[in-house]
């Protein structure tokens, strides 16, 4: 076709009005769920990878499924009307103080010689701590009568739905060898505190946030009930119907160990930037669980499947001897 010069210039307009129109379009289009998982299954928390030396238990046989569904997930946002109810729940009755947090926003605090609370509003997190543990003068709970104990601390004191949640797994916790005042997982009978961990309903999996002990809802006791702390992110979690995600199966597992990222080692108060990969001289892969990874700090609010690797750490010049790793769930 020829185009007569007259027109040639409004030829050129149209055209390049036609092109802008259609990336604009495609800019704005809503991604689809499959690509909001492709951008999201990539950024693990930061951690060791590639090259460290792995061995498996070879009585490990885990359980995992197929396929799991992706989910993403709103806040539950907390008033401060809300809050006080909570912190009435628990016991203390002032108003609270105000705190600025560069990344969360407003938080509230109240604390006295028993108890602390600390509510974010603005991503629905609740933390407890008891300040004055009872002593142990009672008689100890059977692991139902803690996972009891527990929900029902989650549902009367910080205002959860109890059909919102479920059990989900629980760790024999002591304190760690490096008294850094953190706890290590360890033995039934060795254990002096217990941490259950729930999670969402219809989700149905444990969710891990970054710190790979810490599920998304938690509760600590002591064996005979006493309630140390609790954490619970209040979130509302949407199946994404149409996006399953095909998992590793346990040989892929294995041939992907490459790809795990070392996120928490226990006993010994170090930070994985300070451990040099030279300095580790095996992992042993013993417990292999399938979840959920929440991380708040992200644009996209996604759930995605991953796989939390445990097992005995072998490190030169360390005590830390247990090993926690994330590793990418999709195949």
């Amino acid at each position: 076709m020829i185009i007569k010069p007259k027109y040639k210039k409004i030829f050129l307009i149209i055209a390049s009005f036609l092109v802008i129109s259609i990336i604009i379009i495609m800019a704005s289009a809503p991604k689809s769920p499959e690509t909001q998982y492709l951008e999201k299954k990539d950024q693990l928390p930061q951690g060791l990878s590639k090259d460290l030396p792995f061995e498996t238990d070879n009585k490990l046989q885990p359980e995992i499924p197929n396929e799991l569904p992706s989910y993403s997930f709103s806040f539950k946002t907390i008033s401060e009307e809300q809050a006080q109810k909570i912190s009435q729940n628990i016991g203390l009755n002032t108003r609270p103080t105000k705190i600025s947090d560069i990344t969360d926003g407003l938080k509230l605090l109240w604390s006295d010689t028993k108890n602390t609370l600390i509510v974010t509003p603005k991503n629905g997190h609740l933390t407890y701590h008891n300040n004055n543990p009872p002593s142990e003068d009672s008689s100890k709970l059977t692991e139902d009568q803690l996972k009891d104990v527990a929900k029902q601390f989650l549902v009367q004191k910080f205002d959860i739905n109890s059909n919102d949640i479920i059990f989900s797994t629980i760790h024999h916790l002591r304190p760690s060898a490096s008294g850094d005042g953190g706890y290590t997982e360890t033995t039934v009978n060795n254990s002096t505190l217990l941490q259950i961990n729930f999670t969402y309903q219809n989700v149905a999996y444990p969710i891990f946030t970054n710190s790979p002990l810490h599920q998304i809802i938690f509760v600590q006791l002591d064996p005979r009930g006493s309630i140390l702390r609790a954490d619970a992110n209040l979130i509302n979690p949407v199946n994404i119907q149409e996006n399953t995600v095909p998992l590793k199966n346990f040989n892929e597992i294995q041939r992907s160990l490459d790809e795990a990222r070392l996120i928490n080692v226990e006993n010994d108060y170090i930070s994985i930037s300070d451990i040099k990969k030279e300095d580790i001289t095996n992992i042993k892969i013993q417990k292999v669980e399938t979840g959920y990874l929440y991380n708040n700090q992200l644009s996209n609010l996604n759930l995605f499947p991953i796989f939390l690797l445990s097992g005995e750490l072998t490190i030169k010049n360390s005590p830390a001897n247990y090993a926690r790793l994330f590793l990418d769930a999709a195949k």
